[in-house]
Formats: C-alpha cells, sequence, structure tokens
C-alpha cells in the first residue's frame, strides 16, 4: 500500500458544498492534508477508485451530517469503506458533523457528532482542536508501534514530528 497522503477525506453531500467548502478551506488554511472532492476530482479519472484510494490514504474521516448525507448511497458506501480498514488493520476515526436537526438513523447512536447547527466559528475550534488531539494520539500510539504505518506516516505527523521531534521516540528511549 502506499503512504498516506491525508491527514482528512472530508465526506458530504453535494448539496451541502457550501459548508463542506468552508470546512475544507479552514483546515486546509489550518495546515491539515484534507481529500476534498471539489478538489481532487477531475474529468477522465474514476471517481470510484480515485475516492476509494483516498479513503484508503485518510487518518480521519469528517463525515458531515444531514438528511441528505445519511440518506445518500454514495456517502453510506464512502462511509462503509472507511470502516472497513478496520477489518484490514488500517484504523482510522470517523469524526461526524451534525448539520442541522434531523432524526440520527440507529448506525450513528454510539457517535458524539460535533454540533454545526450554531455558531460555525465556535464549532470549527471544536472539530480543529478534536482532530488536532485524534492525529496527536495516532502520532503517539504509532511510537509505541501500535498504530498501523498508514496512520504513522500522516503528513500531519511527520509535521509534528519535525517539530516535537521526541514525538519520533519511543517512550522508553526518552
Amino acid at each position: 500500500m502506499s503512504q498516506p497522503t491525508y491527514d482528512i477525506f472530508l465526506s458530504y453531500s453535494f448539496k451541502d458544498e457550501t459548508l463542506a467548502d468552508q470546512l475544507a478551506g479552514r483546515l486546509k488554511e489550518d495546515g491539515f492534508e484534507v481529500w476534498f472532492a471539489k478538489w481532487h476530482s477531475r474529468r477522465g479519472v474514476n471517481i470510484h477508485s480515485a475516492v476509494e484510494d483516498a479513503l484508503n490514504q485518510a487518518a480521519l474521516l469528517v463525515f458531515c451530517m444531514s438528511p441528505r448525507a445519511v440518506e445518500s448511497e454514495w456517502l453510506k458506501l464512502e462511509l462503509s469503506t472507511f470502516r472497513s480498514q478496520d477489518l484490514l488493520g488500517k484504523k482510522g476515526t470517523v469524526v461526524p458533523l451534525l448539520l442541522e436537526d434531523f432524526s440520527l438513523p440507529k448506525t450513528w447512536a454510539g457517535y458524539y457528532p460535533i454540533d454545526f447547527r450554531g455558531d460555525f466559528d465556535q464549532a470549527y475550534e471544536q472539530l480543529k482542536e478534536h482532530c488536532r488531539e485524534l492525529l496527536d494520539e495516532l502520532a503517539r500510539s504509532s511510537t509505541s508501534g501500535t498504530t498501523s504505518p498508514r496512520l504513522a506516516s500522516s503528513p500531519y505527523f511527520e509535521k509534528r514530528r519535525a517539530l516535537f521531534p521526541r514525538l519520533a521516540r519511543p517512550a522508553y528511549l526518552r
């Protein structure tokens, strides 16, 4: 498998693209490597293969939850593809964002979404910090050998290691 390319795969309904566009831009400004369909889809490229490759190369999947998204067969496929990586030992984390009020399907009962129904900036700060915490946690566990190489060599991890070399060394060697 090739080295990971993305910290975050942004999964959203195209009907929610305005908010997704805002999120992708802010995440990129804040140093995350983001796979965003609007930026990475090209004519002549098999979208199914491109999405599957990106999902396999992402540490986190940020899922923009709306009635349109949870009913979308395409987004269900993205989610199941990403979740199936757990079975292959290439663990990633799903980070759900609640975009509006609606009745969540039972499959989302175990998740605690970040609430984007109110103040965007406040919710975005929660998302940014949560993603950083998850990626830092994955980086720390990679030094102990408990994280897959896909997550251990995420672009975010590499940036963190450059800034904090101690993260690159196992705890028993510090």
